[in-house]
């Protein structure tokens, strides 16, 4: 399935590998700092997702290409653009 996901930019990639270094360098801290990255992220995700994954949602001209494209199985991505889209999910 790796080989259909939807490549994310080399900016973004590399943005993320810098950010899990210095997020391991985070475990010598308190432990509420620690947490309190993850919730970040979790935040950042779901404002930066939220109308993309509506849209993703909503089109159903492709639906078959999301679970790959994302790199999930259908039940995953339905459940991720759910999440992201808040809307309420049953499978």
């Amino acid at each position: 399935m790796e080989d259909r996901t939807i490549p994310l930019p080399e900016v973004v990639t590399d943005l993320l590998a810098r950010l899990e270094k210095e997020v391991a360098r985070l475990a010598k801290s308190p432990p509420l700092a620690v947490v309190r990255t993850p919730r970040h992220l979790e935040m950042t995700a779901e404002e930066v997702g939220f109308w993309e994954a509506r849209g993703t949602g909503q089109d159903t001209t492709d639906a078959q290409a999301v679970p790959p494209g994302l790199g999930l199985s259908p039940k995953a991505a339905r459940a991720l653009l759910a999440c992201f889209s808040q809307l309420i999910f049953y499978s």
